[in-house]
């Protein structure tokens, strides 16, 4: 069976296998993410300095984030290293504390709303089906796992009411753009006392990522009048109309911002093409 042969590696610099969505998804959206995951190799402590635990991640990531150079998954609430930018499932695995699964929300201003689970111990080759669900009217993040098709958990939701770190006022914003597996860096834990590291092999295998999109394509408009499209608009999004010729660059050829639920009309302002593919890519404002 082909599957995808995973290493985390925390003695490493931050690393991701990483697919890129073109646009945004926001908290304010309903959207899931299912996988499944196997491991055969976990070891704590691969930096002597460093023998507590250390998480193994999967979930969303906003790239621009995650790519900083002062991105330190371990810093937690940092102002200038504390990661931004994650819708999260991770496995913490015992080190004294009792295993741990993790998942939730890490806003854009560090903003933590993440549920712990515990104990909760993954076994070595045993097969887990994972899903998170966010119910955006609920400001809720929901999480099933099943342990070789068998219930596992249950595991906490996380609650965007919530909230730990960041500014005050209410969680912001995600934005993320890609589905990754992150292999963080050990680097830059904040309390050093109880600062971990890892060693883990496995792999992944029927990655799904579901969203409820905001956009809703009404037609084409006819190319008389020029290539446009009419998008039912909702009310606070922006659109753009990108254009490619290849499938490998995407070149913005238009935008409108809806300021009510309402039709509104995207007209291509590029040059004219004997041909090309549009779509329309959209986001909160």
């Amino acid at each position: 069976e082909e599957r995808l042969a995973v290493n985390w590696d925390s003695r490493l610099s931050n690393s991701y296998f990483y697919i890129p969505f073109g646009s945004k998804i926001s908290r304010h959206e309903n959207f899931s993410v299912k996988f499944e995951i196997q491991l055969n190799q976990l070891e704590l402590g691969t930096d002597p300095a460093k023998p507590f635990t250390f998480p193994l991640a999967v979930g969303l990531v906003n790239l621009a984030s995650v790519t900083r150079p002062s991105f330190y998954r371990g810093s937690g609430i940092h102002e200038e290293f504390g990661p931004r930018g994650l819708v999260e499932w991770s496995y913490h695995a015992d080190s004294g504390f009792g295993a741990t699964i993790s998942s939730g929300l890490i806003s854009l201003d560090n903003q933590w709303s993440l549920s712990n689970t515990f104990p909760l111990e993954m076994q070595m080759g045993a097969t887990y089906q994972v899903e998170m669900t966010m119910n955006a009217e609920a400001e809720t993040l929901t999480t099933t796992m099943f342990e070789n098709g068998e219930p596992f958990g249950p595991i906490k939701d996380a609650s965007l009411s919530e909230v730990f770190g960041g500014p005050e006022g209410g969680f912001t914003e995600i934005d993320v753009d890609a589905f990754a597996i992150a292999s963080y860096s050990d680097g830059g834990q904040t309390s050093p006392e109880f600062a971990g590291s890892i060693l883990a092999s496995g792999w992944l295998d029927n990655i799904a990522v579901q969203r409820d999109s905001p956009i809703s394509i009404d037609s084409l408009l006819s190319p008389d009048n020029g290539i446009g499209v009419q998008v039912q608009g909702k009310s606070g999004w922006e659109y753009w109309l990108e254009m490619t010729t290849d499938f490998l660059r995407w070149e913005t050829r238009g935008h409108a911002k809806s300021d009510g639920d309402q039709l509104i009309i995207i007209q291509d302002q590029g040059m004219v093409h004997s041909k090309g593919f549009y779509r329309v890519v959209g986001n909160r404002s």
